[in-house]
């Protein structure tokens, strides 16, 4: 479910779902606010949950900073808090985007813009839109740690839910999901190419862009949900793949 909040002896701490990569969070990445707590340096802990009436907020994912539970929901609004943490001097750190120059502030802000309207429908789709991904994985995920009949009602309203969105936004279709991969894989298979070397999209530093890239591409890369021709799509960008594969183990391990 993405991570949220937890006392514990570390600086930062976090309560989530027990999930997997089968299953993600609805809205955002199980790793998505973990990759942003590791490329900040941060110590923090992470405690899974079967459901959210054992968390303290009453919500999951949720995020707990020195002994208080903050407000919010989804792994979005934890990495926005994390940043008015950051702000505030509570936890320094955070703030990944604090060092890069109003240039690549406005290439970081296109860049996310096309990670969420690209790379995370991909992710939706993938995981809630496909039937047979949906049947053997994502449900099954879900099911396997709620009594019934929340193990049948939990995941069938999610998926309502989520379908219901990307029918909104007209991202409700594999062949759509997988050109939103393909236009997002190329602009940024390009920018790694164009960095020279560099080991991160804007130089030495990590940004809350690697965060949300590696969260997505590395689902996308490894999940049981992710079909074989976006895994084949992503193979063409060597550049983003190798990037994945050396910050996958780097933040992960």
């Amino acid at each position: 479910e993405g991570v949220g909040g937890s006392a514990c002896p570390v600086r930062g701490g976090g309560r989530r779902l027990a999930a997997s990569w089968a299953a993600p969070h609805t809205r955002t990445l199980p790793p998505f606010p973990q990759a942003h707590l590791r490329l900040s340096g941060v110590g923090f802990e992470v405690q899974e949950q079967a459901d959210s009436g054992t968390s303290p907020s009453g919500e999951l994912p949720a995020l707990e900073l020195q002994g208080e539970v903050a407000p919010g929901k989804g792994a979005g609004d934890i990495v926005r808090r994390l940043d008015e943490a950051a702000l505030g001097g509570a936890l320094g750190a955070l703030d990944l985007d604090a060092r890069l120059s109003p240039e690549q502030q406005a290439d970081l802000a296109a860049f996310q813009a096309l990670v969420g309207a690209s790379l995370a429908e991909a992710t939706l789709w993938i995981t809630w839109g496909d039937v047979e991904a949906y049947t053997r994985h994502t449900r099954a995920a879900y099911s396997s740690r709620l009594p019934a009949p929340l193990s049948y009602l939990v995941p069938r309203g999610q998926r309502k839910q989520v379908l219901r969105d990307l029918e909104r936004r007209g991202s409700d279709s594999a062949a759509g999901a997988l050109r939103l991969a393909a236009r997002a894989y190329q602009a940024l298979d390009a920018k790694l190419a164009a960095g020279g070397g560099a080991r991160y999209f804007f130089g030495d530093r990590p940004s809350s862009l690697d965060a949300a890239v590696l969260a997505h591409v590395l689902f996308h890369r490894t999940a049981p949900v992710s079909p074989q021709a976006l895994r084949e799509e992503l193979g063409k960008y060597p550049h983003l793949v190798k990037y994945c594969d050396r910050l996958a183990t780097e933040v992960f391990n």
